[in-house]
């Protein structure tokens, strides 16, 4: 799990060396204790698939705003976090996220690739009231980003020239990070929910003892993540999504009203509506008459 990961390294029982860029952790006992209250989330498999397919495929600030508007943590403090990619590139990615419901939003980015965690010096702060987002940064880290790539030749103009480029990533995972959250949030509340939410330790009981004897305050109650898994009803839509036999994707579509049998009050009638989750694609579809039909002439006498 990524979120035992990261505590691991910032408390030092994970060595840095060849795991963490550009090293020597820092903001250890703020970030700690932020991790140690949230409530966290692991979101994985076909349930990752269905909300990776529900999901904006840009996030620019008018779509990331729209999104999270009116966006309510499952606690003050949440954990959310997925893997991405095949095994041998794989990127797992965490966003820890307090504010939200009419309160501005604040996400800190996690992400780790090819096994080397990316300390993020970005928090990315979402205003409602403003509607306005903004990216605010740790100096501190970021200097240590360049202290880096100026230690291994490379010139100042590069190293700034990276240092933005990080922003931009470190942005957008945050942004991708809170609208996965959301999307989750929303599609297990929904009527019909397509996906489930299953609660599991976080971590054993060996784990925990170890880290009793190591120190580390630990909590009465042994603390549990939820992990978010598709459903019966999610896999019949993820079904419903796959290819048709022409190559052509099946989406959420409109049904047309129809008559439904019911076992205790008879026929009744369904009304229009769409099936499946997302937005419905409209096809235009062009409807023409047929060549009005001509009388043949009869011949004359």
């Amino acid at each position: 799990m990524f979120l035992k990961h990261i505590m691991g390294l910032y408390r030092g029982d994970i060595p840095e060396e060849g795991r963490v860029t550009p090293g020597n952790l820092g903001m250890k006992a703020d970030i700690l204790s932020r991790l140690g209250q949230a409530m966290p989330f692991i979101l994985s498999g076909e349930a990752l698939d269905l909300v990776a397919d529900l999901s904006p495929d840009t996030y620019e600030e008018e779509v990331v705003l729209d999104r999270l508007r009116d966006f309510r943590l499952p606690a003050p403090m949440t954990w959310f976090e997925f893997e991405m990619g095949a095994q041998d590139d794989r990127e797992r990615i965490g966003v820890l996220m307090r504010g939200g419901s009419g309160e501005p939003l604040s996400i800190i980015p996690f992400m780790e690739r090819g096994g080397v965690f990316f300390e993020s010096f970005c928090m990315l702060e979402m205003d409602h009231k403003t509607n306005r987002v903004r990216l605010a940064s740790n100096p501190e880290i970021q200097n240590r980003y360049v202290a880096q790539m100026l230690d291994a030749g490379r010139t100042q103009s590069f190293a700034m020239e990276k240092v933005e480029e990080g922003k931009h990533i470190f942005s957008e995972v945050a942004a991708m990070g809170a609208v996965y959250a959301c999307e989750a949030v929303r599609l297990m509340s929904a009527k019909n929910a397509p996906i489930d939410g299953r609660a599991e330790p976080l971590m054993s009981r060996q784990e925990r003892r170890a880290l009793a004897r190591k120190g580390v305050d630990m909590p009465d109650t042994p603390p549990v993540v939820t992990r978010i898994v598709l459903n019966a009803e999610g896999r019949a839509h993820v079904n419903a999504m796959r290819d048709t036999e022409d190559g052509r994707p099946r989406r959420a579509h409109w049904v047309r009203g129809h008559l439904m049998r019911s076992p205790t009050k008879g026929p009744v009638w369904r009304s229009a509506h769409v099936r499946g989750f997302g937005d419905p694609v409209m096809t235009p579809r062009l409807v023409t008459a047929l060549p009005e039909a001509r009388d043949d002439e009869l011949p004359s006498p």
